[in-house]
């Protein structure tokens, strides 16, 4: 099994919305902004981890000040509590963004030009990232100590799922060396426990943000 990325990582593609619902309901548009943007916050890429209630809809541009917008699919993003709380109703002033001093959505803008990951701490490229870092603090110890927890869970599933397969080849081997095995029944079952123990490893992984 190759490694996978970490999900602490800014995308340099523009990301291409999959979806055009028509709600008029944060709770409907919850579950589909939830898979549009896989799970995780548009601002400081933390995963859901099991905890779906700590994750909210986004109104990028706020509806305090644009308020037409507060139903329109393409204002709305995928965010953790805490950025969405840390935003509330920022925008920036005309003069700010001729100054290209703005917060950055992956919709509209390559959230890598602005914004970057030296392993849990975000790294700042741009007067956007600048500004958008001074709103949302994306290096405070909670969120950082966070990410370290996250990664180590990653390179420790990714470890043992490595592991795994490796005793699963090697059962597989035997039972084809030794056809008529003894121990056939119990290699096969400690087989199907070993593939279990991988999915659950794998179902780990995708709640730490990472796709497979």
């Amino acid at each position: 099994m190759t490694n996978f990325p970490s999900p602490f990582r800014y995308p340099k593609p523009k990301h291409r919305r999959e979806f055009n619902p028509q709600h008029r309901t944060n709770k409907s548009y919850k579950k589909v902004l939830r898979v549009e943007f896989n799970r995780q916050c548009i601002y400081c890429r933390r995963p859901e981890f099991y905890k779906y209630e700590a994750f909210g809809v986004e109104h990028y541009k706020p509806k305090e000040i644009f308020p037409e917008l507060e139903w329109d699919y393409d204002n709305l993003f995928y965010a953790c509590n805490s950025c969405n709380s840390r935003k509330g109703d920022s925008w920036s002033t005309k003069t700010q963004l001729l100054d290209n001093v703005f917060i950055p959505n992956p919709c509209e803008h390559i959230m890598f030009e602005h914004l970057k990951f030296n392993g849990a701490t975000v790294k700042l490229r741009s007067k956007a990232g600048i500004y958008t870092d001074e709103l949302l603090d994306f290096n405070d110890d909670v969120s950082v100590s966070f990410r370290e927890t996250i990664i180590y869970i990653i390179e420790k599933s990714i470890g043992d799922i490595n592991l795994t397969e490796s005793t699963i080849s090697k059962l597989e081997n035997k039972l084809r060396d030794e056809p008529m095995c003894k121990m056939g029944n119990e290699i096969k079952k400690e087989i199907t426990n070993l593939k279990n123990k991988i999915s659950i490893l794998k179902n780990r992984l995708i709640e730490c943000g990472v796709s497979l």
